[in-house]
């Protein structure tokens, strides 16, 4: 396998968070902030809710939600990606990335019954199409420390999924064979969790990653050859 260097434009840090782990696979990170800012949700974006107060919201258009996610990513990712990533969700025509909110509720100080509801940004996931290759890329999957293991990211994917097959591949008519990502020889983790929600092992680079030990990654599927047989609901728990 021809040698492959991390590409600092890449954004290719998808491996270094797993929504089923308490922490990252490399080392002690910073924790993003526990009185993190909140935003307003807004229904046209929010399109999965549950009762467990969990929201998704889409990034398109969302400038506040795209800050968020990316100080989510400070927080809790050891290799960062490029701002032109954020720059590309915020104007996503295919609706591609995503954030995960925790909705609260808080009693107006002066009227016991006005509440106001607000959403925290709970977790985020990053991805674009790349036509040339006819894949849709993660580039980055975050959740935040204290709301991991509550199945946010496997909501994340399943969320990309759908949005793949529904606004690419459904409604634009566009090719697209996978979805692919980028993880950490050494994330077992994180790799067990990829593939617990439909990912295959495609490849393995050799010197990658530049700031990481051992430097070499895996490149995971997940295959949409058939558009027919893509599940929406892949890795719910």
């Amino acid at each position: 396998m021809k040698r492959h260097r991390e590409d600092e434009r890449s954004g290719d840090v998808a491996d270094v968070v797993d929504a089923r782990t308490s922490s990252p696979t490399r080392g002690a990170v910073p924790r993003a902030s526990d009185s993190a800012e909140t935003i307003q949700t807004t229904a046209a974006c929010a399109n999965e809710n549950d009762d467990d107060g969990v929201a998704l919201l889409c990034l398109t258009d969302n400038a506040d939600a795209v800050k968020q996610v990316k100080k989510l990513n400070l927080g809790v990712l050891p290799v960062q990606c490029p701002e032109f990533c954020y720059r590309r969700a915020l104007r996503d025509e295919f609706r591609l990335s995503w954030a995960a909110t925790i909705r609260t509720s808080r009693t107006n100080a002066n009227s016991d019954s006005e509440r106001t509801s607000k959403a925290a940004i709970a977790g985020g996931i990053i991805a674009e199409y790349e036509a040339l290759n006819k894949v849709v890329h993660i580039r980055t999957l975050a959740v935040e420390p204290r709301h991991r293991r509550q199945g946010i990211g496997r909501r994340l994917i399943r969320q990309l999924i759908r949005q793949t097959q529904e606004q690419l591949i459904e409604q634009e008519a566009q090719r697209v064979d996978s979805i692919r990502l980028h993880v950490h020889v050494g994330n077992d983790d994180g790799i067990a969790f990829y593939k617990s929600v439909g990912f295959n092992e495609e490849a393995r680079l050799e010197d990658y990653y530049r700031h990481l030990e051992p430097r070499a990654c895996l490149v995971l599927s997940y295959a949409l050859a058939d558009p027919k047989q893509v599940d929406p609901k892949a890795g719910e728990e």
